[in-house]
């Protein structure tokens, strides 16, 4: 068991989360930073915050093949951004996840509709104001401290 669990939504829109085990402390939100720095940035003040005591999830993400190649490139990159920024700054444990999984265990299975994973985290969260961009955020941190916590 850990003190702090990570939820990370890599996408470029994405958030990042960061919960308390005991479920006491205040739920913290950042938007996805904007450049390599950034995350690195954010990451170690995360680490100085966590102490080390934390358990992060990345959500496991690929291309769509809607998309083109520059965008799937650009985004393989800025997930082993994140990835490396995490490895750097010790923020282990990590593990990933696939969507379909977390939002299976939740009840909140999309289907493209953001409108439903925003219901699932304002439910959750009552007292934020969830936004469709910041609620995967919030669910990956949410389902890493209920899966991981065990």
């Amino acid at each position: 068991m850990h003190s702090y669990y990570v939820g990370i939504d890599p996408g470029k829109t994405g958030a990042i989360s960061l919960l308390t085990a005991d479920r006491t402390g205040p739920v913290k939100l950042w938007a996805m930073p904007k450049t390599p720095s950034d995350v690195w940035e954010l990451f170690r003040g995360i680490k100085q915050v966590t102490q080390g005591d934390q358990f992060c999830l990345l959500e496991r993400v690929h291309s769509m093949p809607r998309d083109s190649a520059k965008g799937a490139f650009t985004f393989g990159k800025w997930v082993a951004y994140i990835e490396m920024a995490l490895i750097g700054n010790k923020l282990l444990p990590m593990d990933t996840v696939p969507p379909q999984t977390w939002m299976a265990k939740l009840g909140c299975m999309t289907k493209g509709d953001k409108n439903v994973t925003k219901a699932k985290a304002q439910q959750l969260f009552p007292t934020m104001k969830v936004t469709k961009y910041a609620a995967d955020g919030l669910l990956l941190g949410y389902y890493a401290r209920e899966v991981y916590s065990a």
